[in-house]
C-alpha cells in the first residue's frame, strides 16, 4: 500500500510554489500527499494564527488514511500550539512526525506516548539538499533501518547502545520542565543548533545540567552547529569544547561531527528507536539496534 504523507506547518509558511515542488518530488517517489490547509496561507510570519495552526494539525490527525506528517518548515512557532494539539486523538490514531529544528517540541513529545519521530530536513530545504540526503530522508519514509558512517576529528575506542532523543539545543532548552521534554535516562542525546553565540551554547548546557535535564544519559552525539558566531574578545571555548566539559561531568561518552542538522548533507534519524554507536579511532557508525524488533 502507498504511503500518505501530509504536509503540515506549525509555524511558518511557505510559499506556494515550493508546496507543488516538494508535492511533485514526493510523488514521484510513489507516496501519495495531502496538504494541510493552512500552510501557504500567512499570517505576519506564521502558517495562520496559532488556533488555525493547532485547527489543521488536528484536522490531519483524524484522517486515518495518513501515515506520516511532514512539517515545512521551522522558525518559529511551534511551541504555541503544542498544548492545542488532540493528544488524545493521535494516541488513537498515531502518525510518524518529520521534522527538526523548532519542530523539535513535537518530535520529542510523542515520546512519552510510545510513538517514535524523524528528525529529519524539511520541504523548505529540498532544492539544496544532497542526493545523499534524500535517499536518507526517502528511507525513513519508508520506515527502512538508517545506518550510516563518518569520520570524526577525534579518536576514541567505544560503542554505546541507548534510545536517541533530542534535537535543537535552543529548543530542547525552552522545553526544560514541561511535559515535552523527554525522559533521559538510558538514551543518547542528540543535539544540533543554528546561528548562535558561543555563549549561548554554554548557558544552555548549564541550565540543563543543573536543572538535572541530562541526568541518566548514556552519551551525547553532536551533530553540525552552523553559522555559530562569537564576540571580539573570544570566549574561549569551542561547542566541542564545551560538550566535552559537561560529558566529563556525566561520565558519558561524545561522539562529535555526526553529519546531521541545518547542513544540506543531513542524513534522517529516529527518535524513540534504540540506536548503536560505534567509534573506532576516527571512524563513527551509527546503526539501529535489533531491540527495535
Amino acid at each position: 500500500m502507498l504511503k500518505k504523507i501530509g504536509l503540515i506547518a506549525t509555524a511558518r509558511f511557505l510559499e506556494n510554489s515550493q508546496v507543488l515542488s516538494t508535492k511533485k518530488w514526493l510523488e514521484s517517489k510513489g507516496f501519495q500527499v495531502v496538504v494541510s490547509s493552512n500552510v501557504h496561507h500567512p499570517y505576519h510570519q506564521f502558517a495562520q494564527n496559532d488556533q488555525e495552526r493547532a485547527k489543521a494539525f488536528n484536522a490531519m490527525l483524524e484522517d486515518s488514511s495518513i501515515d506520516i506528517l511532514w512539517c515545512v518548515r521551522g522558525g518559529y512557532g511551534s511551541v504555541r500550539v503544542i498544548d492545542l494539539i488532540d493528544w488524545q486523538l493521535f494516541q488513537r490514531n498515531p502518525k510518524i512526525l518529520v521534522g527538526f529544528s523548532d519542530f523539535t517540541i513535537f518530535l520529542n513529545h510523542i515520546l512519552a506516548f510510545g510513538a517514535y519521530s524523524v528528525h529529519a530536513p524539511m520541504p523548505i530545504q529540498l532544492p539544496d539538499l544532497s542526493e545523499t540526503a534524500k535517499i536518507s530522508l526517502e528511507n525513513a519514509f519508508l520506515g527502512k533501518a538508517i545506518s550510516f558512517e563518518w569520520t570524526s576529528s577525534q579518536k576514541q575506542n567505544i560503542s554505546i547502545e541507548g534510545k536517541l532523543i533530542g534535537g535543537n539545543l535552543s529548543v530542547l532548552y525552552s522545553m526544560m520542565g514541561s511535559v515535552s521534554y523527554p525522559s533521559t535516562n538510558n538514551c543518547i542525546l542528540f543535539l544540533e543548533d543554528l546561528d548562535e553565540y558561543v555563549y549561548h551554547i554554554d548557558r544552555m548546557m548549564y541550565g540543563l545540567y543543573r536543572n538535572g535535564s541530562l541526568g541518566g544519559l548514556k552519551a551525547i552525539l553532536l551533530g553540525s552547529f552552523t553559522h555559530i558566531h562569537d564576540h571580539k574578545i573570544p570566549f574561549g571555548e569551542t561547542v566541542v569544547e564545551i560538550m566535552q566539559k559537561f560529558c566529563v561531568q556525566l561520565s558519558i561518552p561524545l561522539f562529535i561531527d555526526c553529519p546531521v542538522g541545518h547542513i544540506n548533507y543531513s542524513n534522517s534519524l529516529c527518535f524513540g528507536k534504540v540506536i548503536e554507536v560505534s567509534q573506532n579511532k576516527n571512524l563513527i557508525s551509527l546503526k539501529y539496534s535489533e531491540k527495535n524488533n
